[in-house]
């Protein structure tokens, strides 16, 4: 006997009788943030669903949660270690103890969002340090 599909949705979703073909066709915050991700979905309906409502996207791909898609834009930050700070487009040319006097242009890129060094660290063995504590010369002058 087949199971009977509820008409009840959760919070700021509607029911649908004609939505689109999957769930991977419908919108989310990852499509903003990660435009690759889109799907290529033909224009049909597919099974009636619930769906989110006028002006709501799903959270991720992969979550259920219909969230504003105004919250797309306000991407929670998540905490960075010691001596560092999250940055959106991260950085291809981090400054390194080994780095850090290169006078060649860095070729800025965006790069995925990562934590970074903060202002006047530099990475070393995977740390963030105060330039100046850089081992194997003194850059106190």
């Amino acid at each position: 006997m087949p199971l009977a599909v509820s008409e009840e949705c959760g919070p700021n979703e509607q029911w649908s009788k004609c939505p689109e073909t999957s769930r991977d066709c419908e919108p989310s915050c990852d499509w903003t943030r990660f435009p690759e991700t889109i799907p290529n979905c033909p224009r049909s309906c597919g099974t009636p669903r619930c769906i989110c409502k006028e002006g709501y996207v799903r959270m991720t791909n992969d979550e259920e949660v219909c969230v504003p898609f105004e919250f797309c834009d306000k991407e929670a930050e998540p905490s960075c270690p010691t001596n560092s700070t999250w940055a959106k487009c991260g950085t291809a040319c981090e400054p390194s103890c080994a780095n850090m006097y290169d006078t060649a242009p860095c070729p800025a890129t965006c790069e995925k969002s990562a934590c970074t060094c903060a202002d006047n660290y530099v990475r070393h063995e995977g740390q963030c340090i105060y330039w100046g504590d850089c081992p194997g010369k003194s850059y106190n002058k």
